[in-house]
């Protein structure tokens, strides 16, 4: 198995069609009826000048399928379905691409043909990170498809059935996660993942034209899939959408989802202009884009919150008078509409559990709306281009305001940054309180520098915490085929998944000693936001209560916590081999187990040595 394993690796690793051959050679795909121009169709058999025709699918004929492998059936059932998507299509311990996703793979990650008259290359399972993000950042959809049966557990299947045909004769594989700009989470199959600490939103939006001035009402969804924070916001836009290009200026999308046939030209000006280079994708009304009822129900049916509630947030969208959270708020149905199309897009990248679990979301107001007016100053997305302050006319950093200022230590730190430039503060308190915060850290110079030397090594704690989410959701079950993924490179995706935990912790404990370090001076700090961030006790104000609901928050005392992770396994051991196993004492229940596995040990030793005994009694 190894010699074979590694002859294939080579096969890869070699060019097998010289270039200038390959670059002639006719494929079979380009041969096929059915994918020439004129003569395509969607998988409901639509044209493509049809009102309903979906590019994302393909029809792919039953004649044609009949001729094909057992695995090559599989390939062409699954591209039919996701015509858009590049498919990493798995076998053995190879990811292999075939057909017109073999073209990509050489022309964009530089790999190599195989011999053979259709394209088809493929590289190891444990180089998946490095290859399908850079497909994902050159804007294309990754799938990954999975082995979910072993060739021992199709052999069984097979001979349960009557009559099993050569198709069924095959190891299932299905499709466990599909990845674009907008859905990457940064799991363990994913490797060291992106190293960008901006944000890549996917943004929905549902529009209603209200005819008045050509003023629309807009409700909008927007996720932060990487730190599964979820954005929701309805407000009155005026016939310039100086709202929502306001929005998209502050918090720039990499993939947007609009309704199909629902989008007025003044919102298509937006798509075409400052969405320009955003990913776009039309859904099917009520299908894919859910009205709000539907996504209710189907948060309703999901379970999601089961286990501490509805956030907050999300409750201020929904009826209080429908005790079962069935019916959205009269002014809030555009905005529940759009959750419900994100819903949709997560669940069909089979990512929605681990993101909705998390139960992290925000209320997005337009600057000028809300009470916190007086708070933050109004700077649109016309003023942000000409003042450059996050982007020059060329569209990179090089001259802003951002790349002139931005000296942030944390990658979070570089986002919330961001906002700060995007919103400026113009309440006197709150920009007093902020210059004395900077005064307070320049007279603590020595003690500062210190604390930045630690929060330098910080990882990215937000996203780090998503993929310890993702990793170890309980509630997730057979039903996702990732559980039910056959993956040769196990042991090294345990390995990354005790690094992320013991990265987190050792982050913890440099956030600890960062705020500790400056614990002795803080007294000194005329800051009540600086005080509040090293634990001091809030003093006396005479600002607003909106000031002070603004800096109540208090830096956790995580103390405890660490010290019983530092001591409840053995950390170098775990990072080795894997797995954790809990010290003495640590866990009642792993210890009652691991004193029944060595009593019913003993109990099977001492059976097989009189077995022994009598045995040896009888021979003599």
């Amino acid at each position: 198995m190894v010699k074979k394993s590694s002859a294939k690796a080579l096969s890869f690793a070699s060019p097998k069609v010289p270039s200038t051959a390959a670059e002639t050679k006719v494929w079979a795909h380009l041969t096929y009826d059915f994918l020439k121009e004129g003569r395509r169709r969607d998988a409901h058999g639509r044209s493509p000048d049809h009102p309903e025709f979906d590019g994302r699918t393909l029809s792919v004929p039953e004649s044609f399928k009949r001729n094909l492998t057992p695995a090559m059936r599989q390939w062409w059932d699954m591209k039919s379905q996701h015509f858009d998507v590049v498919l990493f299509f798995k076998v053995g311990k190879f990811y292999e691409l075939y057909h017109m996703d073999a073209v990509t793979g050489v022309e964009q990650l530089g790999l190599v043909y195989m011999k053979g008259e259709f394209a088809h290359s493929g590289f190891p399972e444990i180089s998946y990170g490095r290859y399908s993000e850079s497909l994902i950042q050159k804007g294309y959809k990754v799938a990954r498809v999975e082995q979910t049966e072993t060739p021992q557990a199709m052999e069984e299947r097979c001979k349960k059935m009557h009559k099993p045909t050569k198709f069924d004769k095959v190891v299932r594989r299905e499709i466990c996660r599909i990845t674009s700009l907008g859905t990457r989470l940064f799991g363990v199959h994913d490797g060291q993942g992106c190293q960008d600490d901006k944000s890549s939103y996917l943004l929905a939006f549902a529009e209603k034209s209200l005819e008045e001035n050509g003023e629309s009402e807009l409700g909008i969804c927007f996720v932060d899939t990487s730190v599964g924070m979820f954005h929701m916001g309805q407000f009155r836009d005026d016939r310039y959408c100086s709202k929502l290009r306001m929005m998209i200026a502050h918090h720039r999308p990499a993939q947007v989802l609009y309704e199909r046939g629902q989008v007025t030209s003044k919102v298509r000006e937006v798509l075409d202009g400052p969405l320009a280079a955003a990913i776009k994708e039309g859904l099917r009304p009520w299908k894919e884009f859910w009205d709000a009822p539907k996504t209710l129900q189907f948060l309703r049916d999901g379970r999601y919150f089961e286990a501490e509630g509805y956030p907050e947030p999300l409750l201020e969208f929904i009826s209080q008078d429908d005790k079962m959270l069935l019916t959205a708020k009269e002014e809030c149905e555009l905005a529940v509409k759009a959750l419900g199309a994100c819903i949709w897009y997560l669940s069909d990248s089979l990512v929605e559990e681990d993101l909705l679990t998390m139960r992290k979301f925000r209320v997005y107001t337009p600057e000028g709306e809300s009470h916190m007016d007086a708070q933050n100053m109004i700077l649109d997305g016309v003023s942000l281009e000409n003042l450059e302050i996050v982007r020059n006319v060329n569209g990179t950093l090089e001259g802003t305001l951002l790349d002139t200022m931005d000296f942030c230590a944390t990658p979070f730190g570089k986002r919330l940054f961001l906002q700060w430039l995007c919103a400026p503060l113009c309440n006197p308190a709150s920009i007093c309180d902020r210059q004395d915060a900077v005064d307070d850290l320049l007279r603590a110079y020595d003690r500062v520098t210190d604390s930045r030397k630690l929060l330098k090594t910080l990882p990215d704690l937000e996203r780090l915490l998503a993929k310890i989410h993702s990793q170890g959701l309980a509630r997730k079950n057979m039903d996702h085929p990732d559980n039910r993924a056959v993956l040769y490179e196990d042991g090294t995706y345990n390995k990354r998944k005790i690094g992320n935990l013991l990265l987190a912790l050792q982050g913890f404990k440099a956030a600890q000693e960062a705020v500790s370090g400056l614990q002795d001076v803080a007294h000194d700090f005329r800051s009540p936001t600086l005080k509040q961030c090293v634990k001091e006790k809030f003093p006396d104000m005479s600002e607003t209560l909106r000031f002070k609901q603004c800096v109540k928050e208090k830096f956790p005392d995580m103390s405890e916590t660490l010290r019983f992770f530092e001591t409840a396994f053995d950390h170098e051991e775990a990072r080795r081999d894997g797995k954790i196993t809990p010290h003495d004492g640590v866990d009642a229940d792993y210890d009652n187990a691991m004193a029944r596995i060595k009593v019913a040990t003993k109990a099977l030793d001492d059976y097989l040595a009189d077995q022994c005994r009598h045995l040896l009694r009888m021979m003599v």
